[in-house]
């Protein structure tokens, strides 16, 4: 369940995501309970920014000051979604937003906000907070983003996201070193792969070990937990 802050400016967000309810949130527009790693619950929080708001939290120093610090005590995965289009001025570096059918200057006062300023106060809450940051066009594109954030979170088991992870057709014959048999069985079981197979190599002794190993067994090794070792246990010998 998606929780949406029943507060102006974020209430609105419960017309695009039907399954989520309103409560009141001390920091954050929306958040919800995910399945972290080693199957443990993992608190996610989401901050939704306008442009205009981005800028001013800028200037003010209201989001790194005051919502940023209870975010990241709240809750153990930050992401801030800027919401709304802007640009870079090629010729002078100007931050623009467009504005009837144009593309403007953004100006505060006196002062035009320099593009690269922008980013890079950005990329500090990514570098030093390890805030996520997504970008949207518009409210329902925003909206879309949280469905997806919570999609991703919550449809399988952490472990089990695997995209990041190469899949690697082994060309024996420009190896130096065939892979022994102990990690070409290792690679094909679920929750292992390629990265992980290196170290259960390592571990046992010979594919007959491997073969015969125990829940116990496979839990010494490292990086493998209880539902990794069940399974290998499983699919090794069903």
């Amino acid at each position: 369940m998606i929780l949406i802050d029943s507060r102006i400016g974020s209430k609105d967000l419960i017309d695009f995501i039907p399954q989520s309810k309103l409560t009141f949130l001390e920091y954050g527009d929306a958040a919800f309970t995910g399945k972290g790693e080693n199957y443990l619950p993992v608190q996610i929080g989401i901050e939704i920014k306008t442009v205009g708001d981005a800028l001013d939290s800028l200037t003010s120093g209201r989001f790194a000051g005051h919502q940023l610090p209870g975010m990241l005590v709240e809750y153990q995965q930050v992401y801030l979604i800027i919401q709304g289009q802007y640009r870079l001025d090629p010729k002078t570096g100007v931050m623009q937003v467009p504005r009837r059918r144009r593309w403007i200057d953004i100006e505060i006062g006196p002062r035009k906000y320099m593009y690269r300023d922008f980013h890079c106060w950005l990329m500090t809450f990514v570098n030093c907070c390890q805030v996520k940051l997504e970008k949207s066009s518009n409210r329902r594109e925003t909206a879309q983003i949280i469905k997806d954030i919570y999609r991703w979170w919550n449809s399988k088991e952490y472990n089990e996201h695997r995209s990041h992870l190469v899949q690697r057709k082994i060309d024996h014959g420009a190896m130096l070193i065939k892979p022994s048999l102990k990690r070409r069985w290792a690679n094909e079981l679920t929750g292992i792969g390629w990265e992980k197979s290196q170290k259960v190599a390592s571990h046992f002794k010979s594919a007959l070990e491997l073969a015969n190993a125990s829940k116990e067994d496979w839990i010494k090794i490292e990086g493998i937990g209880t539902k990794i070792a069940e399974q290998s246990v499983e699919e090794i010998r069903r």
